[in-house]
């Protein structure tokens, strides 16, 4: 394989920054040091820098990839792209993949798109009819990189492994509260031009800790592993979650954040961000296993600890 880091910056700088990146890389605990630096040798070998700023640069990717699968005699079997980007540039990259880099006859397309996708429900909607036009469905994957963290990517299998114990407990008749907190003590600092355009909310609460919740809530399907199964019954929370209320919710910002931005940003002495960096909502689900349980989800900047849980409080 060949890895290509890309993005609009200069290849001279785009080149030293990628390797001040891969420097920091790290093997298992339990692979020795020299096989670690052996295997950290090899992939840097196998790792470029690319400018992709115009549709030449792509179609000069292509033509680089192309030139060492012939150097090295091999055929390719296929190209994985990561959109860690903004939403707002994934469709000009999509088509310039489209146009340009798509791999030969024979060989698979992947294209990977990280949250936030889009910036409210008709965005996200217009951003999936305009990347449609662009990819077969089976070509895209929609992740959340906070589900392959291992305290979240083991909640279901918990459940599973324990659902004998657990299933007549994990009900309104013995939980008193859910709390799915992630506190951060970083502030937005060298981040605001991100965080003026999507906030806590947007960054942190519609993603990561909803799909907390819903492996939390959701009923245990007969086979966990199954993810037509478990997509099923995550949809079922979400139709059953109440709508929320004005008093559902509390927002807050940091004192320093405003500052930030207008330093960042270059606005006024007299700008006020309204963007929340802070915020706590409660929230109901309406069936009969969680009737009348309150879920709380927070999250927030500049806090007082680094730490994140889902907590299940049982009743005395």
């Amino acid at each position: 394989f060949s890895f290509h880091g890309a993005a609009l910056t200069a290849p001279k700088q785009g080149q030293e920054l990628m390797a001040k990146a891969l420097e920091s890389l790290s093997c298992p605990k339990d692979m020795a040091p020299s096989h670690c630096a052996e295997e950290k040798d090899q992939f840097l070998q196998l790792s470029r820098y690319r400018q992709l700023k115009t549709a030449e640069d792509y179609q000069a990717l292509n033509k680089d990839i192309e030139a060492q699968l012939q150097h090295a005699g091999l055929r390719e079997a296929g190209r994985i792209f990561y959109f860690s980007v903004p939403p707002f540039a994934y469709a000009d990259i999509a088509r310039n993949i489209n146009s340009s880099c798509r791999p030969g006859p024979g060989a698979w397309l992947r294209v990977v798109l990280e949250k936030p996708f889009g910036h409210d429900h008709f965005s996200a909607q217009q951003l999936a009819t305009e990347l449609g036009s662009f990819f077969q469905e089976e070509e895209m994957y929609r992740v959340d990189h906070y589900l392959g963290k291992q305290a979240v990517a083991q909640i279901l299998p918990f459940r599973d492994q324990n659902r004998k114990a657990l299933d007549s407990l994990w009900n309104r008749h013995h939980v008193e509260r859910v709390e799915i907190i992630m506190k951060e003590t970083v502030d937005a600092e060298g981040r605001t031009s991100f965080y003026e355009e999507y906030g806590v909310i947007r960054d942190v609460l519609q993603n990561h800790l909803t799909e907390v919740l819903t492996l939390v809530a959701m009923e245990l399907p007969l086979n966990v592993s199954s993810a037509e199964a478990v997509l099923r019954h995550k949809l079922q929370v979400f139709q059953a979650l109440r709508g929320l209320q004005r008093g559902s919710a509390v927002v807050g910002q940091y004192q320093s954040y405003s500052e930030q931005v207008r330093r960042e940003l270059q606005k006024p002495d007299s700008f006020h961000s309204l963007t929340p960096t802070f915020a706590a909502v409660l929230v109901h689900i309406d069936n009969l296993r969680w009737e009348g349980v309150p879920f709380i989800l927070m999250s927030g900047k500049a806090l007082d600890e680094r730490v994140g849980y889902a907590r299940i409080l049982f009743k005395n």
